[in-house]
């Protein structure tokens, strides 16, 4: 993705439906630097979500953790792949 003055690039990308997913993990928001690194990413993607009008799944390692959890992601995958752009939800 780019936009004015950056680009960013993430995990997936499903263009007809315009979802990206994203696999965060703790480790990159811990320590010192945990919380520029957050905001950072947060801003990361309101840039991505207002400039290009998308949505976002994300999902950490807790998220795949048993069946029961996966199946619920798979469905969060499901439902922001039905809606679309967020604009025409």
């Amino acid at each position: 993705f780019v936009g004015p003055g950056w680009s960013a690039r993430v995990d997936m990308w499903f263009d007809e439906s315009r979802v990206v997913g994203e696999a965060d993990g703790a480790g990159k928001y811990a320590g010192a630097d945990g919380q520029r690194a957050l905001i950072q990413e947060k801003r990361r993607e309101d840039r991505i979500r207002e400039v290009h009008d998308v949505r976002f799944v994300r999902w950490m390692p807790t998220d795949i953790s048993t069946a029961r959890r996966r199946a619920a992601l798979v469905d969060r995958f499901w439902s922001a792949l039905r809606r679309g752009p967020s604009n025409t939800a």
